[in-house]
């Protein structure tokens, strides 16, 4: 049985059902994936943020956004400062549908 309250406008999240019954993810990565699609569009993923906001520790958040990137859900890039190209740190991009993951 679930028990539901009633939801005000903003405190929701609509995912696609795809997603929590895709067979490849472990109920960790679902939930973690639930998480992050909850977050504003301009909100920035790393994953030390993600240790501090949740019980799992570093291998294991670590761990399921490379099971999340292994299946199209994210990808790690590289930020680069525009005016000397130099790396200005990294970010997990996220998707809602999943992408093919780049080799």
């Amino acid at each position: 049985m679930i028990i539901r309250v009633q939801q005000l406008k903003r405190e929701f999240t609509i995912l696609p059902n795809r997603i929590l019954e895709d067979a490849r993810l472990t109920f960790r990565a679902k939930g973690l994936l639930a998480y992050l699609l909850s977050r504003p569009p301009n909100w920035k993923c790393r994953s030390n943020h993600l240790q501090t906001v949740s019980r799992e520790g570093r291998d294991a958040v670590r761990g399921t956004l490379k099971a999340l990137a292994k299946y199209g859900y994210a990808r790690l890039v590289t930020k680069r400062d525009k005016k000397t190209g130099r790396i200005n740190g990294r970010e997990w991009l996220v998707f809602e549908k999943p992408r093919t993951p780049k080799a």
